[in-house]
Parts: structure tokens; C-alpha cells; sequence
């Protein structure tokens, strides 16, 4: 049991990381649908095209795109992944780092089971997201950032993460205030439903 005493340190030391992790202003959505509509455009990676066992590094460079852990695999089954294919994290053993060429704003997978993310800046953490762990065969988890990324962690709980598809995007360069308006009109159709 936590005295005040305790209680003060704990609220100290939150501020404390909170503040030399530079925050960034983040939604997180588990609908879809909202998500698309929120960022608008946004690139997909569908893992397809690969047989099993192929191991997923520089293969989508062409997009912008490197998968770093350099032992994420392709996963192929027909009833986990509605277009039979999706990628598994460090040969079934953690999680799928994604490293941008170009500063992202939006992220998303289709996954099954549980996942988190982690969003780097210059290898500067500057959001962590909740567990996601939406029902049905193959939930969807997606995040909108006021602060641009270059790397992303995609991880579980336990086990290998597994995704289907992965979805980013970034605001068109110089807008940066419309990122916050983009984040504050979504903010308040989120509330609104």
C-alpha cells in the first residue's frame, strides 16, 4: 500500500520521464474506418508476394520503408490474414521494428491478438500506446502523431507479434499546424460518437 509519501514520489518521477521523453500529442483508434477518414492518405504494406520463411529487411526500400530486426518472417495462413500472408516478429520470438526515410505522422496494423507501439524520433521515444487487444478475427490498431516519427516498435505480449497489414503516412511537409488541427478534428468526432 502506497503512502503519500510514496504516492508523491511516483507522481514526481512520471513528470519527470514524461517531460525528458518529449511527449508527443497522439490518438489512438481502433476503428478503421475513423482512422482512414481521419488521416486521409496513407501507404499499405501487405506482405503478399513472398513465400513462407522469407525473411522481410530492405524488400519494401522502394516505399521508404526498412524492417531493421533483420529476422521478421512471412507468415502465410489463409485463416489468420484475409489475403493469406502477413509478417511475424523476430522469428516468432518479438517484436517488428520499422525504420522511415522520410518523418511519418500516422501508423497502423491489422493484427491478431494483442500489440503496442513504440514511436522514435532521432532513437528519442516519444509515445508509447496502450495494449491493443480489440475482438473479432482480425482487430485493427492505428495512431495519429502531432510530432513526426522515423522508427517505429510493433510489439506483444509473450510471444512473436503477428501483423496482416501495415499502414503510415505522413502530413504534407510544412503543415505542421494542420497536423493539429488534423488531431483536434478528430479528437472531436471521437467524442462525438
Amino acid at each position: 500500500m502506497l503512502n503519500k509519501r510514496n504516492t508523491l514520489i511516483v507522481i514526481m518521477s512520471s513528470m519527470v520521464s514524461l517531460t525528458a521523453n518529449s511527449v508527443a500529442e497522439v490518438i489512438e483508434y481502433e476503428d478503421k474506418s475513423a482512422w482512414e477518414d481521419a488521416v486521409g492518405d496513407f501507404t499499405t504494406i501487405d506482405f503478399t508476394g513472398f513465400p513462407l520463411g522469407t525473411i522481410i529487411t530492405d524488400q519494401y526500400s522502394d516505399l521508404g520503408v526498412i524492417f531493421t530486426d533483420g529476422d521478421d518472417l512471412i507468415y502465410l495462413d489463409e485463416f489468420l490474414f484475409p489475403d493469406g500472408s502477413g509478417l511475424v516478429g523476430s522469428m516468432g520470438e518479438g517484436p517488428i521494428t520499422v525504420e522511415f526515410d522520410n518523418p511519418q505522422n500516422w501508423i497502423a496494423v491489422d493484427y491478431p491478438g494483442v500489440v503496442r507501439f513504440e514511436l522514435f524520433s532521432s532513437d528519442v521515444l516519444i509515445y508509447t500506446s496502450i495494449w491493443f487487444s480489440g475482438g473479432g478475427q482480425l482487430p485493427f490498431a492505428g495512431l495519429i502523431s502531432s510530432d513526426t516519427f522515423d522508427a517505429a516498435v510493433i510489439s506483444t505480449i509473450g510471444y512473436a507479434v503477428t501483423i496482416d497489414d501495415l499502414h503510415f503516412g505522413a502530413a504534407v511537409p510544412g503543415t505542421g499546424s494542420g497536423v493539429l488541427l488534423l488531431l483536434s478534428s478528430a479528437l472531436w468526432k471521437k467524442r462525438r460518437r
